[in-house]
Parts: structure tokens; C-alpha cells; sequence
């Protein structure tokens, strides 16, 4: 995801919008933060009944695709994301959970935002 948001800034400033991707508006990365989680958080949930079964043949082992994810900065990934988002729900929900399930030891940043949506 880091080199995502990296190769965004770079392609902007490229294409005159700005010399350091300035321009560039956070929700876009916002955008690219959510889908990046949710892409791994639905890789990285365990379904013990289907562990070894083939799916479309497919087969997933869900103990190495956790270590390659952890291997790879899956944590840092996570609190990097969830601390410059902290009033996005998703982000914050599925980076907390995805933390608290593979073992992180450091601190869990808060949510931020409203739970439950104020009307005027």
C-alpha cells in the first residue's frame, strides 16, 4: 500500500498536477487505504471448515498467507493507514481486528470518528 500511495504522488507530479503530488486529494488515498485493507482482510479471515479444501481449484493456505502478509509489514501497513485515517470506520474496524488477530503487540490506534451519525 506504501508504494501504491508513493507511485500515486509520483504519476501526479509527473502529469503537472503539482510537484510533490500535493494536489493530489487524501481521499484518494483514503480510497486506496480502504480497498488495500479490505483486500487483506478478506484474504486473512480463517475458516477452519474450508482449510485444505479446494474452492474453484484453489487451494489457500491461510497459516503461510498469513506469515508472507505479516513478512511483508502488515502491521505497519495497518497502523500507518490507521493513523492517518482515524475517523474512517472501515479502516479503523477491519485495521483493529486485523491487528488484534495476528498477534500485534504495539498499540492499537482509536477510533476518531462518530458511531453513530448526528442529523441536524
Amino acid at each position: 500500500m506504501r508504494n501504491i500511495l508513493e507511485e500515486e504522488k509520483a504519476e501526479s507530479a509527473r502529469d503537472g498536477h503539482g510537484s510533490n503530488g500535493s494536489d493530489c486529494n487524501d481521499s484518494d488515498y483514503l480510497e486506496v487505504a480502504r480497498h488495500g485493507i479490505a483486500l487483506f482482510f478478506d484474504l486473512l479471515r480463517y475458516d477452519p471448515s474450508s482449510y485444505g479444501k479446494s474452492s474453484n481449484n484453489l487451494k489457500l493456505d491461510f497459516v503461510h498467507v498469513r506469515r508472507v502478509a505479516l513478512n511483508a509489514g502488515l502491521h505497519e501497513i495497518l497502523t500507518v493507514s490507521m493513523t492517518k485515517f482515524p475517523r474512517d470506520m472501515q479502516v479503523m474496524m477491519m485495521g483493529q481486528q486485523m491487528l488484534i488477530a495476528t498477534g500485534y503487540n504495539g498499540e492499537i490506534p482509536p477510533f476518531q470518528g462518530e458511531i453513530v451519525r448526528k442529523w441536524n
